[in-house]
């Protein structure tokens, strides 16, 4: 697993960002991912669980980070609360799930701008075993037209991450 987040050319180590969001109070977990962005490669975003009863909100933990954290490109561009961080059977944060995470959400907000009327496009992000991350593309319904698959094709390129779709006659048909 890549725990290294690469920021425009720039090694961000995930702890420089997780150790200072453990000095909130009310902070129980956090976890480091690099996102996907076409222009840096990839942004560093911050995953938090908070402790039982505590209360913080994102922005809270934005000015909170951004008074201890003197790497200026380490800063998260995000932070996002959820209820719960994913653990291993041993306690470990599983990074991967928060990395396929952010991928897939990069993903689907790209493809949401297009506003494709009649396709409903749905994006996941799985391991294969030559090319290791890549998104795969669904469909419900109908099958992309050329000009669908062009308008995706162009909100896609950019990213590192490559993508292919899925569909009953096998994976890249439509590509």
């Amino acid at each position: 697993m890549k725990d290294l987040i690469i920021r425009a050319g720039h090694n961000i180590d995930p702890a420089v960002i997780e150790e200072p969001a453990y000095q909130h109070p009310a902070v129980q977990l956090a976890a480091a991912v690099g996102k996907p962005d076409k222009y840096a490669g990839e942004l560093p975003i911050l995953f938090v669980q908070l402790k039982s009863g505590a209360r913080a909100t994102e922005q809270d933990l934005e000015q909170f980070l951004r008074e201890r954290i003197v790497e200026r490109a380490a800063v998260p561009k995000s932070i996002i609360i959820v209820p719960e961080i994913p653990l291993s059977g041993v306690g470990k944060i599983l990074k991967l799930n928060l990395r396929r995470r952010a991928i897939n959400d990069v993903f689907q907000e790209e493809i949401d701008r297009l506003e494709l009327d009649r396709l409903q496009v749905r994006a996941a992000t799985v391991e294969d075993r030559i090319a290791g991350e890549i998104v795969v593309l669904s469909t419900s319904g109908a099958n992309p037209d050329s000009q669908e698959l062009s308008k995706v094709a162009g909100a896609l390129s950019g990213f590192s991450i490559p993508y292919r779709w899925a569909d009953a006659d096998g994976p890249g048909a439509y590509a």
